[in-house]
């Protein structure tokens, strides 16, 4: 059955993350000729994790001209060290003083996703939420091009046709595979998150605090509007032949295998959701993050370890750097700028691998746990 065609678009960007929002910004407001959509699975009600970010960002939402009041003190608060129980339980302190990038920012993603999008809209981007591409079509009649069919939440099923497609599906890359692109998986790294909330007279460290232990790594941060996320970073095998039906009892029992995370949550007057946030969190790159007239932006082309602190500033940058790429692509029909695009991207990955390698190799107290030790035979 043919689908109504909602219309044609220049680019159509799957994902409506940081990625996704930072090359349709940029293709809007650098080339505003563009017919440029954004399609989004969810209405952004869910939560939305990966909150740290350093100042790095702010000449991006600069770039992006972001005003200064979109970005206000409600979405973020500052963070000035990072203190990790790394190695062993003296804890490595890094001051945001001594550091080149300055004070790291805590956001609250959730508003900040949506700050993005909206404004994505408010420069005449196309924004279709709830919708989900069911499959990916060459258009028969052009040279260039694909037709998605696309489906809503409610049920209704549409079609959209566009000269070039943007995967910012994250790492689930599932644009990219859909069109042959291969994801080499690193590990299986999951977080396990959960929130909690404190009355405004409550204190507490206003530090990142990162702790190794047997089953993994935790890390804990405070939020906007007096919050705190504390997150267990482990394997996912792990977690499913071992939390058994009372997942979030496991999810405390580990805490108490890592005193210092522990403490801080003991030490504060707070009250806990009681529902367990799941994300995907593993190292991954594409074979090639770019074909015929599509690109990977994000976590969906290559994604970090948490560790890194790369995600969102990395994610943003790609999708800038892949809407300067992909103009140069549609006007001249030159591949050379999608090539230099994803050379760059393999590039950082090069980089990336042995430095995060190493740190994973600096923990030796748990050397017997499954988890790091298939960190320390990695070859």
């Amino acid at each position: 059955m043919d689908r109504p065609l909602l219309g044609e678009v220049d680019v159509a960007i799957i994902g409506g993350g940081p990625a996704g929002s930072s090359c349709g910004l940029t293709l809007r407001t650098y080339k505003p000729t563009y017919r440029v959509a954004l399609i989004e699975s969810s209405t952004y009600n869910a939560t939305r994790l990966g909150e740290n970010v350093s100042s790095a960002l702010l000449p991006l939402l600069s770039y992006l001209e972001i005003k200064e009041h979109l970005f206000s003190q409600t979405t973020y608060r500052e963070c000035f060290a990072v203190k990790a129980y790394w190695g062993n339980n003296t804890p490595l302190l890094q001051h945001s003083l001594r550091h080149w990038m300055g004070e790291s920012y805590l956001l609250d993603r959730q508003y900040f996703d949506v700050m993005l999008a909206e404004t994505f809209c408010g420069r005449g981007g196309k924004l279709y939420l709830s919708c989900r591409v069911e499959a990916i079509l060459p258009l028969e009649d052009k040279n260039v091009g694909y037709l998605l069919q696309l489906r809503h939440r409610s049920g209704k099923q549409f079609a959209l046709s566009a000269r070039f497609l943007v995967d910012a599906t994250g790492r689930k890359a599932n644009i990219a595979r859909k069109l042959g692109a291969i994801s080499t998986r690193y590990d299986s790294l999951i977080g396990v998150s959960r929130f909690f909330s404190a009355n405004s007279a409550t204190s507490w460290s206003q530090d990142i605090i990162i702790e190794s232990a047997p089953e993994g790594w935790w890390y804990s941060a405070p939020l906007p509007e007096n919050r705190l996320v504390v997150t267990l970073m482990t394997d996912a095998k792990l977690w499913r032949e071992q939390r058994q039906d009372d997942n979030l009892g496991y999810w405390e029992l580990l805490l108490k295998q890592a005193p210092n995370s522990y403490t801080r949550i003991r030490q504060a007057a707070l009250t806990a959701d009681t529902k367990l946030t799941l994300r995907l969190a593993h190292t991954h790159v594409l074979n090639e993050a770019i074909g015929k007239n599509w690109l990977s932006v994000g976590d969906a082309a290559v994604s970090f370890d948490p560790l890194s602190s790369l995600g969102i500033g990395f994610s943003m940058h790609s999708g800038c750097h892949a809407a300067r790429a992909i103009v140069s692509n549609l006007e001249s029909r030159e591949i050379d700028s999608l090539c230099h695009y994803n050379d760059s991207i393999k590039k950082q990955f090069t980089e990336y691998l042995p430095i995060w390698q190493r740190y994973y190799r600096y923990e030796n107290r748990y050397s017997y746990s499954p988890f790091w030790k298939t960190r320390h035979e990695q070859p």
